[in-house]
């Protein structure tokens, strides 16, 4: 019986740093990510599933710093499985893989914890570079999506953007700051040089950010930014 998991190696050899999952029921798709990510040295895919529910049973039983995963799949589709994952591996950024077909899905995936949106359509560089923003705390967000997400979220396109303004004016200067560099998609790494502050220092100004807006993850924070107009 075919498991959803072809051309999976759980134990693959270590090579780059960054262990990739690759989620997609279209093996050209997933041949051609593979083959992308695997010209950058820092980046080994681990395995490949081809639905939802493998992609869950491989997390569980493996290690992974990264998910790419399509939305719509047969079993399991991208939503389900971003639901267990935040609880059977929470550790896991996972990034879904998108089209423009699938823009009523973003809110409940950002909902769901995602780590970012990329493109079916991204090139190359696109897709190596939102691997490692993902897998360094940043967020992965194609520039169309973030378009996307600017005009659907930003100021005034719902009654939640009151809300995200006070949520933004009880925050610190420090804090405003903070979360203006984050919006843009930075890593711990590149807001820490943008702010003159070390990585670890950041890292727990990021977690007290995210407390104070009460979101859960740094995509909500950066939609929360947009609403609120600080990234004008």
């Amino acid at each position: 019986m075919d498991d959803g998991l072809a051309g999976t190696r759980p134990n693959a050899a270590e090579g780059g740093d960054i262990r990739v999952l690759l989620v997609d029921d279209d093996a050209l798709v997933l041949r051609a990510m593979r083959s992308i990510l695997e010209t950058d040295e820092a980046i080994t895919v681990a395995g490949q599933a081809s639905d939802g529910l493998s992609a869950c049973r491989w997390a569980t039983a493996n290690k992974a710093d990264v998910a790419l995963m399509d939305i719509r799949m047969p079993r399991r589709d991208g939503l389900e499985a971003l639901e267990t994952l935040r609880t059977t591996a929470p550790k896991l950024a996972v990034v879904m893989l998108t089209t423009f077909s699938d823009t009523g899905y973003v809110e409940r995936a950002l909902a769901g914890g995602a780590a970012g949106f990329l493109l079916k359509t991204a090139g190359p560089e696109e897709l190596v570079l939102g691997v490692r923003a993902a897998a360094s705390g940043g967020m992965a967000l194609s520039p169309e999506v973030t378009r996307w997400v600017v005009h659907t979220y930003g100021p005034g396109a719902s009654d939640r953007t009151g809300e995200a303004v006070r949520r933004a004016a009880r925050l610190t200067e420090r804090q405003r700051r903070l979360l203006r560099v984050l919006a843009t998609g930075a890593s711990n790494a590149d807001i820490g040089r943008r702010l003159h502050l070390s990585e670890g220092t950041v890292k727990g100004y990021v977690s007290d950010l995210m407390l104070a807006l009460h979101v859960r993850n740094r995509v909500e924070a950066a939609v929360l930014a947009h609403r609120a107009g600080l990234t004008g």
